[in-house]
């Protein structure tokens, strides 16, 4: 029986980490993740995908993609 995940982002601590739901077990961790608030999303449960922080003076953004195959 496959575990089920829970995924959050954080802005403050600056990376996306995945734990076991039942087992409460770190299954990874992206470190290079910056999303704000409601900026982190799982496309088609194979991939993560998560907008990033931007400075203020910049008028552009950027995503970033995660695939879950290579964890």
């Amino acid at each position: 029986m496959e575990d089920e995940v829970v995924i959050a982002s954080s802005s403050i601590e600056a990376g996306i980490g995945c734990w076991g739901l039942r087992s409460g077990a770190e299954h990874l961790r992206y470190r290079s993740c910056a999303s704000p608030p409601h900026g982190l999303v799982s496309v088609a449960g194979r991939f993560l995908a998560s907008s990033q922080l931007r400075d203020s003076s910049s008028s552009s953004g950027s995503v970033l993609f995660w695939s879950w195959n290579k964890v």
